[in-house]
């Protein structure tokens, strides 16, 4: 028992050790902006960013994709897709100088996206039970998204705003989609509905990127 109380108590401390270091990585990304622009003074050459962006998408639409059809993931997968999840939003606060919300709607976008690494990394089940948001985390990034997805995509005419918008889109799905990773499908019904929220925003995510990806080249 006390080594089983040990583990629990060492994964639950890494995880939250992951989810810290992932604010530290975004910590230079985000600057204090004014009404609903967030304004980086530092931002990394384009190349490795989105190579590693277009390394990490797939892992984590792809697993979104095929999560209604898998039996339960292991601890090891679900962590590894949440963790790319995570980085993931602090990659697009690096590739991009604006979004269009507010900062500390970006630091929280940032720490809902790592805070699947607690349910899924620790044994503890208090910390287990915490996977039981996973649907309600999923379905309010997914309509929060939709709604910046629909004005980057039919409202907006200008480059810059588009870009913005499909970045700050981004932020918002992504997660979403790390949720997915601690989801637990409890009945047939919430497989096939969450699921199926989850494909959609992994679909949304999927072709934001490429056009983000078309609208500024790599030699850009």
């Amino acid at each position: 028992m006390l080594v089983r109380t040990a583990l629990s108590t060492r994964a639950a401390v890494g995880s939250l050790v992951a989810g810290a270091l992932v604010l530290v990585m975004a910590t230079p990304a985000v600057a204090q902006g004014h009404d609903h622009v967030i304004t980086s003074p530092i931002v990394i050459g384009p190349l490795v960013p989105r190579l590693a962006m277009l390394g990490a998408m797939p892992v984590v639409t792809g697993f979104a994709l095929l999560r209604t059809f898998v039996p339960t993931p292991g601890r090891t997968t679900s962590a590894a897709v949440a963790w790319a999840a995570a980085v993931l939003v602090v990659l697009q606060l690096m590739l991009t100088d604006v979004l269009d919300m507010p900062p500390q709607v970006a630091v929280l976008a940032l720490a809902v996206a790592s805070a699947p690494l607690l349910p899924i990394l620790s044994r503890n089940p208090r910390h287990t039970r915490l996977s039981g948001v996973a649907p309600w985390a999923i379905a309010v990034s997914a309509a929060v998204a939709a709604v910046v997805f629909a004005r980057a995509w039919l409202g907006a005419a200008e480059e810059q705003a588009l870009g913005a918008l499909l970045h700050t889109a981004l932020v918002l799905a992504l997660p979403g989609l790390s949720w997915a990773a601690a989801w637990r499908p409890r009945s047939r019904g919430a497989r096939v509905v969450v699921g199926a929220v989850a494909a959609l925003l992994a679909c949304a995510v999927i072709a934001a990127t490429a056009q983000v990806a078309v609208m500024r080249p790599f030699d850009a």
